[in-house]
């Protein structure tokens, strides 16, 4: 019998240590009919199972980047902690409305990006879509003249791959349930953003391409400016 308790003690304590993420439940679209029994039913009969959490799912969708958004967020977005190795970096820019000229307050961002070796780290408290990201990302909202902020480091390239090192975007206007991606933001000394890298890119926000010059301090420092679409895609 000792034998056999032992046995079993690994899968007890495989089952007990989780994660604490909480994940949000989300409502069935189309829930099943209701079957009348006649059977007799018991005195404590089984609660229905939980329906599945369709966020926590890599191939979720891009809604389900901002079901999980802080109480709180600020027009800056701190991407990375301040021990991430790497080369800091700040953006700044204003979004603007489709006619281009008009300043788009509340409007959130989210960005995520790989490490300085090109690697999107997984974290152990992130789940689904935004695990898949990477533990490198966050959120801000525009203040009242559409500005944003972002402090985070240079991200390099994805080993193995010809493709440039990349921020990648998506908004949620105020007021609207929808949200869409947005051009990656790319760096204009980068060698992989080309002319034919460029025209394959089909998403809205001009063409990403931020120039980045060094501060004083060591950081690099660049600004973009983003008009949204009128026709969302």
């Amino acid at each position: 019998m000792k034998q056999n308790l032992f046995l079993y003690l690994p899968a007890i304590v495989v089952m007990l240590w989780g994660s604490s993420c909480v994940s949000t439940q989300s409502k069935v679209a189309n829930p099943p009919a209701t079957v009348h029994s006649t059977a007799t039913p018991t005195a404590n009969p089984e609660p229905p199972p939980l329906p599945a959490d369709p966020c926590d799912n890599p191939e979720a969708g891009i809604y389900c980047c901002f079901k999980n958004i802080p109480d709180s967020i600020s027009s800056t977005m701190q991407m990375v902690p301040k021990n991430e190795t790497g080369a800091r970096m700040r953006i700044t820019g204003t979004l603007y409305q489709p006619n281009g000229r008009t300043p788009y307050p509340g409007v959130i961002l989210y960005a995520y990006q790989a490490d300085h070796n090109g690697y999107y780290r997984q974290s152990e408290t992130d789940k689904g879509i935004i695990k898949q990201h990477g533990c490198l990302h966050g959120w801000c909202v525009t203040d009242s003249n559409g500005r944003y902020e972002i402090i985070t480091i240079r991200p390099g390239k994805l080993p193995g791959k010809a493709l440039p090192a990349q921020i990648h975007t998506a908004v949620q206007e105020p007021g609207r349930d929808s949200s869409f991606y947005i051009r990656d933001f790319v760096f204009s000394d980068d060698k992989l953003v080309s002319e034919t890298y460029l025209k394959q890119q089909k998403l809205p926000g001009g063409d990403g391409v931020v120039k980045l010059k060094r501060d004083s301090s060591g950081t690099w420092t660049g600004k973009r400016d983003i008009t949204l679409p009128k026709n969302k895609p």
